[in-house]
């Protein structure tokens, strides 16, 4: 029996509350996370099947970034990880807020999918303004004061997304462990692999996540694909 593309992805992710969606070679939504929902406000009825620019209409710098043949899809044609980005996207409410997006590239069969993780970006950005504000009134009460040196925005912490987490930590089981989740593996199927009980494979995966100082699965197979493991 052929399993959808949604069930592939949920095997790999699991239920997650990561904003997630997976896209083909062409840009249609395959795969979208409650998580998504949440942060962008449409339910996964409604972009399956769409082209992601045309649901996020993501801009960059007051430009436009998400459109047909974007820096995503050129560096996947030449083979290139695309880059982290910090975007401003358009939610269901039509309220643009900035979020900050990074990307993985698998193989689904012959052709590369690219899965999208997006994490809110407006706290980061209120406080920056906040900053600037103080900075701004201060530098009016004390005339005599030399200009404040630039505020540089608060860069906005992708290292549970980009593999920067430390795999050498890890014990060998626990290694073993990681690995089960990047192939889509649930406890009871990570025991058969490894031959425990799923009360143990568990343990091995809450170990797993607090040495690398992750809070989900999503944020664990993100950080061992980044690094090659799988």
């Amino acid at each position: 029996m052929s399993v959808s593309w949604s069930e592939r992805w949920v095997r790999r992710f699991g239920t997650t509350n990561e904003a997630l969606f997976v896209a083909d070679e062409k840009g249609c939504i395959k795969y979208w996370s409650e998580g998504a929902q949440r942060l962008v406000g449409y339910s996964e009825a409604e972009v399956l099947g769409k082209r992601c620019y045309s649901v996020l209409c993501g801009r960059r710098n007051g430009r436009p970034w998400c459109q047909p043949d974007c820096a995503i899809r050129r560096s996947v044609r030449r083979g290139a990880l695309p880059s982290h980005v910090q975007l401003d996207v358009r939610p269901r409410d039509g309220k643009r807020i900035p979020v900050a997006a990074a990307f993985l590239v698998r193989k689904d069969g012959q052709k590369h999918v690219v899965a999208h993780l997006l994490q809110d970006a407006s706290e980061e950005d209120r406080l920056r303004h906040a900053l600037d504000e103080v900075l701004r009134l201060l530098h009016g009460v004390e005339s005599d004061l030399p200009p404040a040196a630039p505020v540089e925005p608060p860069q906005v912490s992708l290292s549970s997304y980009t593999g920067a987490a430390d795999l050498s930590v890890l014990t060998r089981r626990e290694t073993e462990a990681l690995r089960c989740l990047t192939a889509g593996m649930t406890n009871d199927d990570m025991a058969k692999q490894l031959g425990v009980s799923p009360l143990t494979a568990r343990n091995h995966v809450q170990h797993t996540l607090k040495k690398l100082g992750l809070h989900s699965r999503t944020q664990a197979v993100a950080a061992a694909l980044a690094q090659g493991l799988h």
